[in-house]
């Protein structure tokens, strides 16, 4: 920068503030502002500017004077190559420093100065026709460019937001609202009409999953009701009579069977069946000790259960000799039933087995031995 000396007899230092004598012909005029020679520093590094050492010093931002090691100092430096930017005119592109001879296409190095419209690839400017060419993603569906920030992307592929369409109906599917059936994508109307499972009842699709599943067919839940009083049929607690559903209510008023002990209507499941006949599990009972009768075995007298304990007391013949229940295997002599055990000589009190000779004398038994 050029010094120009001044003409009038006083001015005031820009730096100092402090009158400057002009009579004597020391002061300096830079930028349009006076100083004192002592005054007239690198507004940096405070070094006095007019000497032979900081004879060269430009401008700085705020008008004041800079030294060129400090210039050098405080410059961006290009991003291309490398060097200092020490004149003003230099290019800020996402957010780094250019000159602007270095401001060019890292692929075919034409210059990006007057260009509008640029993209950047690696962190490197590029021209719009390069990156199209050799960078921009294409749609899956047409093949095409893809301008930046102009997609629709799903599963890490990219679509022209007119080319992401519903594949029965040709809409465009907007707001991500779609789903996919054999990896084709449909909006959810089409979908809805399309695959998913209708009602049998309402013939209307089943949204969110909400249906109930019954002999391979599917309701809403609000569509699987009571053929007899149109009640929501819960948790699947129903019976069936003539292909027809009911509720449990309905089912006990109007199909159920009847108790044939206490005549009131048997519960699905809860019964117990006899010479044809049902029965509460609680009323099929032990027709001498009232006993319930669940899971265990039991005889038939006049038509009627009777546990195996009153059986045996009631029912089974008795030992003419012992008096009790005969109920294993005994023996039979002029009508009358004697267990194994018992059908023993009065004598000697011995087991007559089956098939060994004995006698009878009139009162009691006697074996071979003690009838001689």
């Amino acid at each position: 920068m050029d010094l120009l000396i001044g003409n009038e007899s006083y001015c005031y230092c820009d730096k100092c503030k402090r009158v400057i004598d002009r009579n004597n012909g020391t002061e300096i005029k830079f930028n349009n502002r006076f100083y004192h020679v002592d005054c007239f520093t690198c507004v940096i590094c405070n070094g006095n500017l007019n000497n032979s050492i900081n004879s060269k010093y430009k401008v700085h931002d705020n008008g004041e004077a800079i030294c060129s090691v400090c210039e050098l100092a405080q410059a961006k430096i290009c991003y291309v190559c490398r060097e200092p930017i020490l004149s003003q005119e230099s290019i800020i592109f996402d957010e780094k420093n250019y000159h602007k001879n270095c401001f060019y296409c890292a692929q075919c190095h034409k210059s990006l100065i007057d260009e509008k419209d640029l993209r950047k690839h690696n962190l490197k400017a590029c021209c719009i026709q390069c990156y199209n060419e050799q960078f921009a993603p294409r749609c899956e569906q047409c093949f095409e460019v893809i301008s930046t920030g102009k997609s629709t992307v799903y599963n890490g592929k990219k679509y022209h937001p007119d080319c992401f369409r519903c594949n029965q109906c040709n809409k465009v599917i907007m707001n991500s609202e779609f789903s996919i059936n054999n990896s084709k994508f449909y909006c959810l109307e089409c979908y809805n009409e399309h695959f998913l499972p209708k009602c049998l009842q309402c013939f209307k699709p089943i949204l969110n999953g909400k249906l109930i599943s019954y002999n391979d067919k599917t309701y809403h839940q609000d569509c699987f009701r009571c053929d007899q009083c149109n009640k929501i049929i819960i948790d699947m607690e129903f019976s069936t009579q003539n292909s027809k559903r009911y509720c449990i209510q309905c089912y006990n008023e109007y199909f159920a069977p009847k108790c044939a002990q206490c005549f009131k209507s048997i519960s699905v499941g809860k019964s117990i069946i006899y010479n044809e006949k049902t029965y509460h599990s609680d009323c099929f009972r032990c027709n001498q000790c009232d006993k319930i009768i669940i899971d265990s075995k039991f005889q038939v007298e006049n038509s009627k259960p009777c546990c195996i304990q009153c059986y045996n007391e009631y029912f089974k013949p008795r030992c003419s000799k012992c008096l009790r229940p005969i109920i294993d295997k005994y023996r039979t002599f002029k009508g009358k039933n004697f267990h194994i055990d018992c059908f023993q000589c009065m004598k000697c009190h011995r087991i007559i087995n089956n098939g060994e000779n004995f006698y009878n004398d009139q009162h009691d038994i006697l074996c071979s031995t003690c009838a001689i």
